[in-house]
């Protein structure tokens, strides 16, 4: 009948624009290139067994539940050498940061933008102090902050120990390439991979849509 024909275009319409909002916000919520951002940390972790229903339907899966903690990648003191360093007031200030956590805020800036999964090369600022930039560095196979490659971006080229790449440890669940407030990343420096850290950017929106795109069932 014509009226249940209008209604199931009507629920359509709706649901295509609800889709349209939600994939708005997502896209607010990527890594690009120069956002702030904070690394938590991600040491110890397990699966948990699951029921889920839907639509009237139920199944059962596994679900990787993180044991966190408030530490996050440190480089506190300009030019010294980075570590994980608990911010207590980080829950409170997850998409509002400020400067209480100040040690612990980054811009991560690439060439292209928005930044992808493992293709886009990055370089991470932690601070300016008048001629000087200091950035994310594996010199030696150990994370500090080095003036190179000076106070501001210019682009990807030299510095290759301040160049990473990032990878999205839950890309294996979405399938997604584009990195979002809330994944699961590892940094990586040539072969070396520097840890495994949830991504906390500075977007008070972002935590409508975080879940969208947190490890889900295997």
């Amino acid at each position: 009948p014509a009226p249940t024909q209008v209604i199931k275009l009507s629920n359509l319409a709706q649901a295509a624009q609800t889709k349209t909002e939600i994939r708005q916000l997502a896209n607010s919520c990527q890594l690009t290139s120069s956002t702030w951002a904070m690394f938590r940390y991600k040491g110890r972790g397990s699966y948990t067994d699951v029921i889920f229903s839907f639509a009237g339907q139920t199944t059962t899966g596994r679900y990787w539940e993180w044991l966190d903690g408030n530490d996050f990648l440190s480089c506190w003191v300009s030019g010294s050498r980075c570590t994980n360093r608990h911010c207590a007031e980080s829950n409170i200030l997850k998409y509002n940061s400020g400067w209480v956590c100040r040690g612990e805020m980054f811009k991560v800036y690439a060439d292209s933008s928005p930044i992808k999964h493992h293709d886009t090369l990055v370089q991470i600022k932690y601070s300016t102090k008048g001629t000087k930039g200091y950035w994310l560095s594996n010199d030696s196979n150990t994370l500090k902050t080095r003036t190179c490659p000076g106070k501001n971006f210019r682009g990807i080229g030299g510095c290759t120990c301040e160049q990473f790449r990032i990878l999205k440890w839950n890309k294996r669940f979405d399938g997604d390439q584009n990195i979002y407030d809330g994944d699961i990343l590892i940094l990586k420096e040539g072969n070396l991979r520097k840890g495994l850290y949830e991504l906390y950017l500075d977007n008070s929106e972002c935590s409508n849509v975080t879940s969208l795109y947190s490890p889900a069932v295997q």
